[in-house]
């Protein structure tokens, strides 16, 4: 049985519509073998299933790394064997290897059907004029919506750090000179992530992100939890290192069990706000595969309870670092003179679903809303069409998406 839909292609009033994407960073354990590891100990093939059963599960729309071996064979081999082994939705940034003489990088792959890279750059210099030993590199992005038709789109930066691991003057060093950079480029929607190698909030490393006098520059730890990280059991689900206790890969990975909280993404204050266009979802923060219970211990594979076995096995082989996810909701302004770049597309309304059928072939995001802006669907099309749920009776806004255009319909649901 059929049910009536009318398609309203005008609109005659603005209406906000609300998004979601989900950051995930994560520290691969020297992807690509540099210093002593080896296709034995570490092997890639391995590594990139690995990633693959992870990345399908988690369902990351941006992906910030550290340990990623220097030379594009191994970025590529990531958005090729695994983010884009069944799309192209993926793309990803150019490698700042010529800024340090360290073999392992930062990266980030994005998709490119809801971010654009506009500009990226590195802090590679301490305040001195003296080269760091590793990078804090900067993404500047922008939302893939409806403002770009006006150039009015919400835009933020990424930055993703490695800290030094046994100097705790060089980490003061590093965020140090990143602070100062964000100084000049002034308040913004930040996300900072990385392996940061630090014990506890009170390390100056750490304040320098948190404590600066001015509100707006300082980074903001969305979690409320004891300063002190190390060996600390009442953190337990937030602690990022080490996956493995004593079987190490032969010296590869990192041993002594979870009891690090090393890997963190701290947030600017305009996006814990909302106030510029990008705001974080509170209670989002989560250690993938942390269930709380394997304080100073290798990471449960079996009945591991916070992640299916598969997965829990996949962070096992993968890293001696857990990922850490975080989502967030965007919002943008739909109104009636967008339009432009438009994807043809058309709906046919069932008893329990909507069908969408596309004139091409291509990979489409899907979204439903409704009136009030709260995404309802989300679904990603890998041909030419589609179909949803009905939602109950209503009206309802059908936005879709590729890397080129964007289409949008406002329907009424009886």
């Amino acid at each position: 049985m059929s049910r009536a839909v009318l398609i309203l292609f005008l609109f005659t009033l603005p209406v906000s519509l609300i998004s979601q994407f989900r950051h995930m960073h994560y520290n691969l354990t020297l992807y690509g073998n540099p210093f002593s590891c080896d296709e034995n100990n570490n092997n890639t093939d391995a590594k990139d299933a690995a990633l693959d059963v992870i990345i399908d599960y988690a369902q990351p729309d941006l992906f910030t790394v550290n340990e990623l071996r220097d030379g594009n064979l191994w970025a590529n081999r990531i958005l090729n064997n695994v983010l884009n082994d069944d799309s192209e939705l993926w793309a990803r940034a150019s490698l700042t290897g010529q800024f340090t003489s360290s073999s392992i990088l930062n990266g980030l792959f994005y998709r490119s059907d809801k971010f654009f890279l506009e500009s990226q750059e590195t802090v590679h210099l301490d305040l001195d004029g003296g080269l760091l030993l590793r990078p804090i590199d900067i993404y500047n992005l922008y939302l893939m919506d409806e403002g770009l038709f006006s150039g009015d789109t919400t835009r933020f930066s990424c930055a993703v750090a490695h800290l030094a691991a046994s100097d705790e003057q060089e980490r003061s060093d590093q965020t140090e000179a990143f602070v100062s950079r964000i100084e000049e480029l002034g308040p913004g929607n930040y996300i900072f992530s990385g392996d940061l190698n630090i014990d506890s909030a009170f390390e100056e490393a750490f304040q320098n992100l948190v404590s600066h006098p001015n509100d707006m520059i300082s980074f903001i730890d969305p979690i409320t939890i004891s300063p002190n990280w190390n060996n600390n059991p009442s953190i337990a689900q937030y602690h990022t290192q080490s996956t493995r206790f004593s079987d190490t890969n032969a010296g590869c990975f990192s041993g002594g069990g979870l009891d690090d909280r090393f890997d963190i993404t701290l947030l600017s204050q305009s996006i814990l706000e909302g106030s510029d266009g990008i705001s974080f979802i509170s209670d989002s923060y989560l250690v993938l595969g942390q269930n709380g219970n394997d304080y100073n211990q290798e990471l449960q594979t079996f009945n591991n309870g916070a992640v299916p076995d598969e997965v829990a096995t996949a962070l096992y082989d993968m890293s001696d670092h857990l990922p850490v996810l975080t989502e967030f909701n965007t919002e943008f302004i739909l109104s009636a003179e967008q339009g432009a770049f438009e994807i043809p597309f058309e709906i046919f309304i069932q008893e329990q679903s909507i069908s969408v059928s596309f004139s091409r072939q291509d990979d489409y995001q899907v979204e439903l809303f409704d009136i009030s802006g709260k995404l309802v669907k989300s679904r990603t099309s890998l041909g030419d069409g589609l179909r949803l749920e009905t939602p109950s009776g209503g009206i309802y806004i059908l936005r879709v998406s590729n890397k080129a255009a964007v289409g949008i319909k406002k329907i009424l649901v009886n």
